[in-house]
């Protein structure tokens, strides 16, 4: 985890003319909120970096595989099965939707989403910055 400190000395601006005294102090608030957004954002980038670099382990990829081919047995005897086109797709189809609705009853959240939480924070880091 990075932490990075801002330490200002004192409480307010000593100003003779205090309306820009106020306004400057707003700017620095403002700049210093943003910094500390940028600095969350960078630790939320890093840990889901880290937590998607875990993987998919080959113990999973094999119980995938073989619920998918139990499942689509399941299918196949519902909605019959013969060696046509068609007859194959809506199975494939029918197999694929099943499985991914079970995973994600079951609190897995699919790849393309996961993916997404490293790009989100890596741009929130980035806008942080901007702002």
């Amino acid at each position: 985890m990075y932490i990075f400190e801002v330490t200002t000395p004192g409480t307010w601006l000593d100003h003779a003319d205090r309306d820009w005294a106020w306004k400057i102090e707003g700017l620095l608030r403002n700049l210093q909120a943003q910094f500390y957004e940028a600095n969350t954002a960078l630790n939320l980038f890093e840990q889901a970096r880290a937590d998607h670099s875990s993987g998919f382990t080959r113990e999973q990829w094999q119980a995938d595989s073989e619920r998918r081919a139990q499942i689509r047995r399941e299918v196949e005897a519902e909605l019959g099965f013969d060696l046509s086109t068609q007859s194959w797709d809506r199975v494939t189809h029918e197999t694929e939707v099943r499985f991914k609705r079970e995973k994600w009853t079951n609190g897995h959240v699919p790849r393309e989403l996961e993916r997404n939480v490293i790009s989100i924070f890596a741009r929130a880091f980035v806008l942080a910055l901007a702002a």
